[in-house]
């Protein structure tokens, strides 16, 4: 469109020129590798878990970056992928089609889509719902939002501050459900919900501990000085004596066919070993 809608926009098979970027002509069989500036991922985070050496390009615009944008992914001298903010407006554009490469048919296509979905909507589906204590809720915030407010647990209602395009509340001390209200005015137009959860990864780890600690009332822990046995596991042992069990009542029950395999395994082998004239006489009735 003439127009871009409101939002933080991402450009696939860009056309040949936009207000963000002129691209002046195409560029052949692109290379694609990451940009010196963001290997891994690390300055902008389209990357992260991200392989683009394997990808394989027909056809892409070369594009001319602004000053807004920041290279990712470069092929030929030319951006593949860019990311950057303008206006307050986070932006994001693919030089090539779909269609012209074999990007999604490479394990890193999911990955992409979803870090290019959290750098343009941090907070938002793409991200976890769920926190720890103090640390900030980010929210994506509507471009004819004027207003962003934040419910705590205890019912009380504050205002969170928008700066380019996000409302970053960081008061999450205590832990429970949180909703962020967006209003342009008066009127709510989005809403999300958060949960402050005390994580501890020592909670599903039900190994036994060769050493404990335990919490005191002040919330401080006292060092173990001595040393402390946990749960030792014992059903191997009682598993391996049921065997035995019925091993022995197994054998027990086969004896007239043991004795009779061992007879005849007797028999066997003692008339391979007979030899000369009297060895037909072995047994007598």
């Amino acid at each position: 469109p003439a127009v871009l809608p409101p939002g933080h926009p991402s450009f696939h098979t860009p056309p040949p020129s936009t207000e963000f970027f002129p691209a002046p002509g195409p560029v052949e069989f692109p290379a694609l590798r990451p940009a010196p500036a963001d290997i891994g991922g690390q300055a902008s985070g389209l990357l992260r878990n991200v392989s683009v050496s394997d990808v394989s390009g027909l056809r892409a615009a070369r594009i001319t970056p602004g000053a807004w944008a920041r290279v990712v992914v470069e092929g030929n001298g030319a951006p593949m992928l860019m990311a950057g903010e303008r206006d307050g407006r986070r932006i994001v554009v693919l030089a090539f089609a779909l269609q012209n490469s074999d990007l999604p048919l490479q394990v890193a296509f999911p990955l992409l889509i979803s870090n290019i979905v959290g750098y343009l909507a941090p907070g938002s589906g793409a991200e976890a719902s769920q926190l720890q204590p103090d640390q900030p809720l980010v929210v994506s915030v509507d471009p004819t939002a004027t207003e962003v407010r934040a419910t705590r647990p205890d019912g009380r209602v504050e205002p969170v501050p928008i700066q380019s395009g996000q409302a970053v509340y960081a008061d999450t001390s205590a832990v429970g459900p949180y909703i962020v209200e967006q209003y342009n005015g008066e009127t709510l137009i989005g809403r999300r919900r958060f949960a402050v959860n005390l994580f501890a990864p020592a909670e599903s780890n039900i190994e036994p501990q060769a050493d404990l600690s335990i919490p005191q009332a002040s919330g401080l822990q006292q060092a173990v000085t001595r040393e402390q046995v946990g749960r030792q596991e014992f059903w191997r042992w009682l598993a391996a004596l049921a065997l035995t069990v019925l091993i022995i009542e197994w054998l027990v029950y086969q004896r007239n066919g043991i004795d009779f395999l061992r007879d005849r395994l007797r028999r066997q082998w003692g008339g391979g070993r007979q030899q000369g004239p009297g060895a037909g006489s072995l047994r007598r009735s």
